[in-house]
C-alpha cells in the first residue's frame, strides 16, 4: 500500500506448483533463466507468445525491468509510469494501447 519501491526477496521462496532445484555455484541471472526454462511448462497460459522460448525471453526482460529501481529524483508517479511503459513495450502491448 504506498509503496514507493519494488524490492525483489529471493531467498527461501517456495511454491506448490514447482519442483526444487538445485543452484549451487551459479550466478543470480543464470540461475533465474534455468528456473524460468525448467518451469515455463508448468505454467498453463493460452497466450501463446507467452509459452517456450518466447515466454522464456519475456519473462527474463519482465525480471530485468524489475531490477532498475526506483532512481534517485523519481517521483512515484514517474516510476511506476516507468515501470508500466516498459512492462507493455516487453509484452507487446504498448502499440495496442497507444494506438
Amino acid at each position: 500500500r504506498g509503496a514507493i519501491d519494488i524490492h525483489l526477496n529471493k531467498h527461501g521462496l517456495k511454491s506448490k506448483e514447482y519442483t526444487a532445484i538445485a543452484t549451487a555455484g551459479e550466478e543470480s541471472t543464470a540461475i533465474e533463466s534455468r528456473i524460468f526454462k525448467e518451469n515455463i511448462g508448468e505454467v498453463k497460459v493460452s497466450v501463446e507468445a507467452l509459452q517456450n522460448e518466447s515466454g522464456l525471453r519475456i519473462s527474463n526482460e519482465l525480471l530485468e525491468i524489475l531490477r532498475v529501481g526506483k532512481q534517485e529524483n523519481e517521483t512515484k508517479e514517474s516510476y511506476e509510469r516507468r515501470l508500466r511503459e516498459h512492462a507493455l513495450e516487453v509484452l507487446g502491448a504498448k502499440k495496442v494501447i497507444d494506438g
